[in-house]
């Protein structure tokens, strides 16, 4: 069970009773930051870790006597379409000029820009990648934002920092979590409205609530934000056992169930329950 885009709109538009000319118009204006809102408060939802998926890119390369590397955007992988959130590991591709998964992984060893311009204060001098002995910091990943006014050189893109300076071109595979693209017209399916529509769907009711400003002083009232709330919370219960049970937990040759739904305080993750304990 899922929902597309425009089924999204529809039952945004028939729960919200939405219907005059001037409403649909001014949700339709407004539908990327409803969905901005559900979106990302799923994706930081500390019940719904398993959300963070992890995908890597290999799409940039060294250059000779430079030190700096662009943090890869608009990544397109299997399965995957989106940006980086959180840079976790970096690695160079051996040997120089190899193409992707041609060649060996030389990891790169974390550390901050003060230790690598410490060790390596001269960028221009280079020295061939060496295993133990190559370290990347990141720079930072909303350095140079052309949206930011205050960055003194807004040309500047997201990029970590290697150091000792690279002495030809290697191929650099970043791993970390991503974000896919939003829900939108262009983009009519995401995770979330294929795994957990019924949850994007009271997630977004709860904005739409907000934005119409009922604020709803009953909470058990349809059409209040704090109604939907609740009902996304209750959801997310039941999608947290769910999803505990995909992770096939075990305890040395015994597998065994999530906690009950029922059992969870609100808010608290599933976690796995004990092992059940043969007959005596």
């Amino acid at each position: 069970m899922s929902i597309t885009y425009q089924q999204w709109l529809s039952a945004i538009f028939t729960m919200g009773e939405i219907g005059d000319t001037y409403g649909i118009a001014a949700f339709t204006a407004l539908a990327p930051r409803c969905i901005e809102f559900a979106e990302l408060a799923m994706y930081r939802d500390p019940d719904l870790d398993f959300l963070a998926t992890r995908v890597s890119d290999s799409s940039q390369l060294t250059q000779n006597g430079v030190r700096s590397v662009p943090i890869p955007t608009n990544i397109t992988v299997a399965g995957f379409s989106g940006t980086f959130v959180v840079i976790e590991g970096a690695s160079l591709i051996l040997p120089a000029n190899a193409p992707p998964y041609a060649g060996a992984r030389m990891p790169l060893l974390p550390t901050s820009r003060a230790f690598i311009d410490m060790m390596w204060p001269q960028e221009s001098q280079v020295q061939a990648p060496v295993p133990y002995e190559t370290y990347y910091a990141v720079y930072s990943q909303q350095e140079g934002s052309p949206s930011d006014p205050d960055e003194a050189n807004p040309n500047i893109p997201s990029a970590i920092l290697i150091g000792p300076t690279p002495n030809d071109t290697f191929r650099v595979e970043f791993t970390g979590t991503g974000r896919p693209n939003p829900l939108s017209a262009t983009n009519t399916a995401t995770f979330l409205t294929t795994y957990l529509p019924d949850m994007f769907l009271m997630k977004s009711m709860e904005w739409l609530s907000l934005y119409q400003r009922d604020l709803g002083v009953n909470a058990n009232m349809p059409g209040s934000a704090e109604y939907y709330r609740n009902a996304y919370d209750e959801l997310k219960r039941g999608a947290a056992v769910e999803e505990a049970r995909k992770r096939g937990n075990s305890n040395g040759g015994t597998s065994f169930p999530p906690t009950p739904a029922a059992a969870l305080p609100r808010g608290q993750q599933a976690a796995p329950a004990l092992p059940m304990q043969p007959p005596q």
